[in-house]
């Protein structure tokens, strides 16, 4: 739900957020809540400047039960971007609790220094759309390919939601913090699942960048029948590899080949109608 816009950038609010922020309220929590959402800001403060400095520009803002979340214009340049942008955040704010812990003799610091502390190791937490989640996939993503790394890090965090959701059930006094907090990890993950294709896309992409700088590709050759769609086709590009794939008919005879580009830049044409078409 978007609320105003900052020159070019959005400042959306999740719905969700009124579930934890209404239980502080009526139980007295009002000075958690403002002190919650200064820590916050300064941790989505110190995103923001990496990926000020490291050239990229925030889209969007989206205020959530559990922080603020900068959604960059674009895609990512690199796994190692990604990296560094996804650590500055919990990284300032694991130091800054550590530094405010000498003034611990002041309840209002030390009320800072513990949440600064509680607000960083929560995001290090392995699942979208915390910090954690993000660091896992471009840790994996410098390993194997995006798409890989995309499936394996939304499992965990579904594998985290649900383990959660369980917790809940036991702990006591009852906290809905974390019936909220699985909830809030479960639908983003479904979001990032609905991404997959457009991170194989960006993927593809970037190989071509990485040929133009005269880095070696293997080739791969697949066979594929005439009633395959673009979409079904686009499942069996490797994103570390180019890709030919050779149209066959019934009897198995070629009918023609198709270049990993040209596969590419039919499926970035027809978009969201990429099984409007077969190969054939």
């Amino acid at each position: 739900m978007k609320l105003f816009s900052v020159g070019k950038t959005d400042v959306l609010f999740n719905p969700l957020l009124l579930l934890p922020v209404i239980y502080y309220v009526l139980n007295d929590g009002l000075y958690f809540v403002m002190m919650l959402f200064f820590v916050l800001s300064l941790h989505e403060l110190c995103h923001s400047i990496m990926a000020y400095l490291l050239y990229y520009r925030i889209n969007a803002v989206e205020i959530h039960p559990f922080g603020f979340e900068a959604r960059l214009e674009g895609e990512f340049k690199s796994a190692r971007d990604e990296l560094v942008i996804a650590a500055a955040g919990p990284l300032f704010s694991i130091l800054t609790g550590l530094c405010t812990l000498a003034f611990k003799s002041n309840a209002i610091l030390a009320e800072f220094s513990r949440m600064n502390i509680a607000i960083g190791v929560l995001n290090l937490i392995p699942a979208y759309p915390l910090d954690g989640g993000r660091i896992i996939f471009s840790i994996l993503y410098l390993k194997v390919d995006a798409v890989k790394a995309k499936k394996a890090t939304v499992l965990l965090g579904f594998l985290l939601a649900f383990a959660l959701l369980l917790l809940s059930l036991f702990v006591r006094p009852f906290n809905p913090s974390l019936i909220v907090f699985s909830l809030f990890i479960a639908l983003a993950d479904i979001q990032e699942t609905k991404r997959l294709r457009s991170v194989k896309i960006s993927s593809l992409l970037k190989s071509r960048s990485a040929l133009k700088k005269g880095e070696a590709i293997p080739v791969k050759f697949i066979a594929l029948h005439k009633s395959v769609t673009y979409s079904e086709a686009l499942r069996h590009i490797g994103t570390n590899t180019y890709t030919v794939i050779i149209v066959l008919d019934d009897d198995m005879n070629e009918l023609e080949r198709i270049t990993q580009n040209s596969l590419l830049d039919k499926a970035t044409l027809l978009s969201g109608r990429l099984d409007f078409e077969t190969l054939g």
